[in-house]
Parts: structure tokens; sequence; C-alpha cells
């Protein structure tokens, strides 16, 4: 065999190589989508449900407060969960919103780029949504024994619950503090997932 037939044998081995690799890494890539499209559609319905409990629960507690108007402690604990609920309830909606929004999209780039925002959004409102469990367990267990155990915890012992208050304000600043590095590694993950991304578009 001359010298310009092993040349060009070897550039075409090289474009195969060159193309097995392209489409490897293009299943690969299409592989991770679906597999993250498959977890939109779950998390969806998971947010679905989740909003319904959440009108479920404002259901219950704006008569709550209504009906107790006249105790300064039950109306002011009442509207602190109704608007705990309505907050959840409309970042519920916008999760929703934007889990469609990133389940339709087609171009590769743009569906890296709404899903990194997806989860910028779940990790800010987890945050928010969450940390103050730390106090509002206190508020529910006020609200929730009034209402169905008829028993006022606050008027039998003010003294725990704004010793839960400070406990808690204390937990919500830990929490803050690890929440932190738990966010940057989450993040940190997103950004690895959308340089692959990136590097398959290039080609």
């Amino acid at each position: 065999m001359e010298l310009d037939d092993l040349k060009v044998a070897w550039a075409q081995m090289e474009q195969r190589v060159n193309a097995a690799e392209s489409l490897a890494l293009q299943l690969q890539t299409e592989s991770r989508l679906d597999k993250m499209r498959r977890m939109l559609r779950w998390l969806g319905w998971g947010q679905f449900v989740h909003c319904l409990f959440w009108m479920w629960f404002v259901a219950i507690v704006a008569p709550f407060w209504i009906e107790y108007r006249h105790v300064t402690h039950f109306l002011i604990s009442g509207l602190v969960l109704h608007a705990y609920g309505v907050a959840v309830i409309c970042i519920g909606v916008v999760q929703l919103l934007l889990i469609a929004r990133t389940y339709y999209t087609a171009p590769v780039v743009t569906f890296q780029r709404r899903f990194a925002e997806l989860q910028r959004f779940r990790i800010v409102s987890g945050l928010a949504t969450g940390l103050p469990w730390w106090i509002l367990w206190a508020v529910v267990a006020i609200v929730g024994s009034q209402k169905f155990l008829h028993i006022d915890l606050y008027a039998r012992s003010a003294s725990w619950f704004w010793s839960s208050v400070a406990f808690g304000a204390v937990g919500i600043g830990v929490s803050a503090l690890v929440a932190r590095r738990l966010v940057r590694c989450n993040l940190a993950q997103a950004a690895e997932f959308a340089d692959d991304i990136k590097r398959f578009e290039r080609g």
C-alpha cells in the first residue's frame, strides 16, 4: 500500500472515530435529558399535590382566625399561617410553570439553562419556606390544639411559646449557615452538567 493510500485510510479511520465519539456523546446527553424529563414529570405531579395540600390547609386556617379574631394570639397565629400557606401556594404555582416551561423545551442549551433556573428557584424557595418551620411548628401547635382539642396552649404557658420562638430563631441561623454549603454543592453540580451540555453543542 502506498503512502498516499495510508494517509487516506488513516483519515477515514480518524473520521470514523470522531463520528463514533460524537454519537456516543450525543446518546449519553440524550439519555441524561430523558432522565431529567422523567424527573421533571414526577416533580410536577408532586408539586401539584403539594399545592392541593396547602389549599386545604388555608381552607382550614382561614375560618379559624375569623372565628377567633377577638383573641389576639389566635388571630395573629391564624393570620401568620394563612399568609404562609398562600405564599407556599404561590411559590408552588411558579414552580409548576417553570417545570412545564423546562419540560417542553426542545433545544438542548435552552433546556439546560431553564433547568438551572428551576434548580436555583427550588433551592431559594425551599430555604424561604423551610427555615420558618423552626418557629411555625409552635404556631401550628397553638392553632391545632385550640381547633381540634379546644385547649389554649398559649394561655396555659406563654413562656413555652416564646422560648420555642427563641430556640427556633437560633435554629434558623444555624440552618442558614449549613444550607449555604449545601447550596454551593448543588450549584456546582448544576454547573458541571451545564458545561457537559455546552461541550456537546460545540461538538
